[in-house]
């Protein structure tokens, strides 16, 4: 089994993606072109996988923030009605 070709990053890709406010695919995009060549992966799916992360990791940084801004109350163990 031969050995997949090393990954080169494309020059200005990581400011361009960072402008565009993709931070997971700047972040992930070299793990993941890895883990596709060395699996054969098609080109769209390596891509899906990409987006994928970017859209995961935006929703679960939205739910974040906006449980923290919510700003709910602690409940204190001994506060709690206990029957």
């Amino acid at each position: 089994m031969s050995a997949s070709p090393p990954i080169v990053e494309p020059p200005h890709m990581i400011g361009e993606l960072r402008e565009l406010k993709l931070p997971a695919v700047a972040q992930h995009w070299q793990r993941l072109a890895l883990g596709a060549s060395r699996k054969r992966q098609a080109h769209g799916e390596y891509l899906a996988d990409l987006i994928h992360l970017e859209v995961t990791q935006r929703r679960e940084r939205g739910i974040a923030r906006r449980v923290g801004e919510a700003r709910f109350h602690r409940v204190r163990p001994e506060t709690v009605k206990r029957t």
